[in-house]
């Protein structure tokens, strides 16, 4: 069993033109908070909190990196789900004995694990795992 702790943050990918919108939905309308988010990046993003937890995540691009890529894809406009987790050794053994294919990355600079993988409807999971570098 890979030993969830809680819901992490989801990620939408937001067409260049309506991301200032999609950003003042969720921080005017829906209450959440603009805070702090890692950069620079390629491509703006806003990470919206609820308390301390950066609970969404909005991606936007710049009309140069427009491409199919950041077209909506089967799972729309949804582009991952993350969860908080632990004991990423075992969480790589359950998913290896049910044949999920996942991608291993680090980030020691946040001392984080990351395993990323897809659900059967092709949705991409995020199984983030703090302090487990090493």
């Amino acid at each position: 069993m890979i030993n969830l702790k809680q819901l992490n943050h989801y990620n939408i990918r937001v067409p260049p033109e309506l991301l200032e919108k999609t950003r003042t939905f969720y921080t005017e309308v829906i209450g959440l908070k603009e805070g702090w988010a890692p950069g620079p990046m390629a491509f703006k993003v806003h990470w919206l909190y609820l308390g301390d937890q950066p609970v969404l995540h909005l991606n936007g691009h710049s009309d140069l990196q427009l491409s199919s890529d950041l077209a909506p894809r089967a799972t729309g406009w949804l582009d991952h789900i993350a969860f908080s987790c632990s004991d990423h050794k075992s969480a790589k053994a359950r998913l290896d004995e049910f044949g999920v294919p996942y991608v291993c990355n680090e980030f020691p600079h946040f001392g984080i694990v990351q395993l990323m993988l897809r659900d059967p409807v092709g949705i991409q999971i995020e199984l983030n795992f703090t302090g487990e570098i090493g």
